[in-house]
């Protein structure tokens, strides 16, 4: 979602080295590295690496940015003209097509499957890891329709709905309403369908204006609210939340280290985002899980009561049940997890990080 990501988190990876699905933008990988030496000093400290004149390699960089995004809506645009079959169809080739290149993607995808599945051998990986890159592009295809038609068209794309009485249930209660929806099948598709229940969700705005006001405009057209991820949207967050509302969020991207906790996910250790724990305990919202799942024809959207554990006043607790939830849905679904991103970047202190060793 520039992924309406809900969170006030640091997106590793799908991006570049982030997802920024959040919830389900195209990546537009760029380096950075310059720009985080000086981001990271601290105030009113000199550069130790002074950077070089670059405003004419800033000028020919946002050119280069602008006619990507520009390229980007063209081809969803034309995406949007045909119908979801022939969306996934496009997708599954242009994800065989990454697999067959020695692509970032594939090289994260088949660590991450190599570390959550030890027990599959080569060949099964292999096929998980081509299938997962297929379902990746899907995203990517399927976003055509969703942003540049009107909801009416896409929302009967839902096949089926499993858990819709515990979201009206919950809402009904007029004591708010917290929806975790993990990497899993079509994010965007699950929170735009929120639309209609006026959901409101925190974005993490994209580099390119031109693919912001597109997503803005989009979930505008559905009916939700999105606020960026600063101090002001955080509170309107937590208002709307306080007020009974509905709120979503992504929350198995990778935090900072002091915004998170260490929690086993595959039976490893994942910094784990602890930003939903602190807004559900303060706004005594209730906490539910959901995620669109491509079926043929479609998405079954699925919503589920995660247990009490989630809600236990120990985020460390919290966090190790929220895990084990999307571990077990991820395990249903495994192709359908976004396993290009780098959700084991922040090792705990002493570990390698994995995504430096070789492949």
């Amino acid at each position: 979602m520039a992924r309406a990501v809900p969170g006030a988190v640091d997106h590793g990876r799908v991006r570049g080295h982030v997802p920024r699905p959040e919830a389900g933008g195209f990546p537009v990988r760029g380096p950075d590295h310059l720009l985080r030496v000086h981001a990271e000093r601290r105030p009113g400290q000199r550069s130790p690496h002074p950077l070089p004149p670059t405003r004419g390699v800033r000028r020919a960089g946002a050119g280069l940015v602008t006619l990507r995004a520009a390229a980007l809506r063209v081809w969803l645009r034309l995406l949007s003209l045909l119908g979801l079959s022939a969306q996934r169809r496009v997708g599954r080739l242009v994800g065989r097509a990454f697999g067959c290149f020695d692509s970032d993607s594939r090289r994260v995808t088949r660590i991450n499957l190599r570390l959550c599945f030890p027990e599959l051998d080569g060949a099964a990986r292999e096929r998980l890891v081509r299938d997962s890159l297929e379902h990746s592009a899907m995203l990517v295809t399927e976003l055509g329709t969703i942003y540049h038609c009107p909801p009416e068209r896409w929302r009967r794309w839902a096949v089926g709905v499993e858990g819709e009485e515990l979201l009206t249930g919950a809402m009904a209660d007029d004591r708010g309403v917290l929806l975790l929806v993990p990497h899993l099948g079509n994010w965007e598709f699950f929170t735009l369908m929120l639309g209609q229940l006026g959901v409101t969700a925190l974005y993490d705005p994209p580099r390119q204006p031109e693919l912001e006001a597109l997503i803005v405009e989009s979930r505008a057209r559905a009916g939700a609210t999105l606020l960026p991820i600063d101090a002001a949207g955080l509170r309107r967050f937590y208002g709307a939340l306080a007020d009974g509302g509905l709120g979503a969020l992504l929350p198995d991207q990778v935090p900072r280290r002091h915004a998170g906790v260490y929690a086993d996910f595959f039976g490893r250790p994942a910094l784990t985002m602890t930003f939903w724990h602190r807004v559900a305990r303060r706004t005594g919202a209730r906490v539910l899980m959901g995620a669109a799942l491509r079926r043929p024809g479609g998405f079954l959207v699925r919503i589920a009561d995660p247990g009490p554990g989630l809600v236990d006043p120990d985020p460390a607790v919290a966090a190790r049940a929220m895990n084990a939830v999307i571990e077990s849905w991820v395990r249903r679904d495994p192709a359908q997890y976004q396993w290009e991103y780098r959700r084991y970047r922040r090792p705990p202190p002493g570990t390698p990080n994995p995504y430096d060793l070789a492949d």
